[in-house]
């Protein structure tokens, strides 16, 4: 095992020939052994890939960065990009342990051939090390933030918002935040309806939010409520933490950029598969912008209408 992280530009696969972004070369890998996150924008695929090294040198694990391609690789936003100086101070020189490399002196065997004896216990160790990942994850979530914040806002400049003062803010535009290294939450305390999704598309997703969110302010009157569980790490799959979320909201759509061909959305039937006996919610699979089909906030507010409707099917939006 080596600490190595790896760039994804989240492309579709053939056939027929696409180059355009969706999540189905990523799906392709989710079982493979690597720490896999989604980053939505530009700044958070910056804040990632420094992050993915700390991580893999941690935990001697790769980590694969998955960034939407065309949709992020091939557009520009501002960014806040630590100098080399700044990165240093929170991700030190690597300094590999006897074992990781080869060295003459000191011969190893690499690769093994691995009996029916072995093999399960080598696999279930490698399983257990990712389970385990999620706290190092959140950790050095932390510790990266913390650190950067210290960089970006020194004692001569304007301070982050306070806890209190960001909870001030939350209660102004209805929205209750909840982020780490493994999820965000964004939208209203108690969600009637609750969209899951990975990469670019959640952004999306946020305005469709905002917009139901100021429409209700103004006409003072209950609706659907709706919120956003983002998953910016896919695997280890941050069960515990998506249940936290979800658990109280009658209505769960799953919004898939790669589909399981004869089943659904791969996310979909995780998500599925750790709420069986745990929550009551209805969960429901639709599937979006493949093969780089563009996915609008006209998309997403009929697949708000369309939950509700009782269909267990999966639905392809667009």
């Amino acid at each position: 095992r080596l600490p190595v992280v790896l760039t994804c530009a989240n492309r579709a696969i053939s056939a027929p020939i696409n180059i355009w972004n969706d999540h189905q070369d990523a799906m392709t890998i989710r079982d493979a052994g690597w720490i896999m996150l989604f980053a939505e924008n530009h700044q958070e695929a910056v804040d990632q890939h420094i992050m993915a090294y700390k991580i893999a040198e941690q935990l001697n694990l790769p980590v694969v960065v998955n960034v939407d391609g065309f949709t992020l690789t091939h557009t520009y936003e501002p960014v806040f990009v630590p100098s080399e100086k700044q990165i240093k101070k929170y991700l030190p020189d690597y300094k590999p342990k006897a074992g990781q490399f080869l060295d003459p002196a000191h011969p190893i065997t690499m690769g093994a051939f691995a009996t029916p004896a072995y093999y399960m216990e080598i696999r279930q160790d490698l399983h257990n090390d990712l389970v385990d990942s999620q706290d190092v994850i959140n950790q050095e979530y932390i510790k990266y933030h913390k650190t950067i914040t210290d960089i970006r806002c020194p004692k001569t400049e304007a301070k982050p918002l306070s806890a209190e003062a960001d909870r001030g803010l939350a209660s102004v535009f209805g929205h209750r935040m909840s982020n780490n290294g493994l999820i965000e939450y964004y939208g209203p305390k108690n969600p009637k309806i609750i969209l899951i999704a990975m990469g670019s598309v959640v952004g999306t997703i946020k305005d469709v939010v905002d917009k139901t969110q100021i429409a209700t302010n103004k006409k003072r009157m209950a609706t659907n409520k709706i919120g956003l569980l983002k998953i910016k790490c896919y695997r280890p799959f941050p069960k515990e933490a998506i249940l936290d979320i979800i658990k109280k909201a009658k209505y769960i759509a799953v919004l898939d950029k790669a589909i399981s061909l004869g089943h659904i959305g791969p996310l979909a039937s995780d998500i599925k598969s750790i709420a069986q006996g745990k929550i009551k919610s209805k969960i429901q699979s639709f599937i979006i912008g493949l093969g780089g089909r563009d996915v609008t906030e006209e998309m997403i507010k009929k697949i708000i209408a369309e939950i509700e409707k009782r269909d267990d099917e999966v639905k392809f939006i667009g």
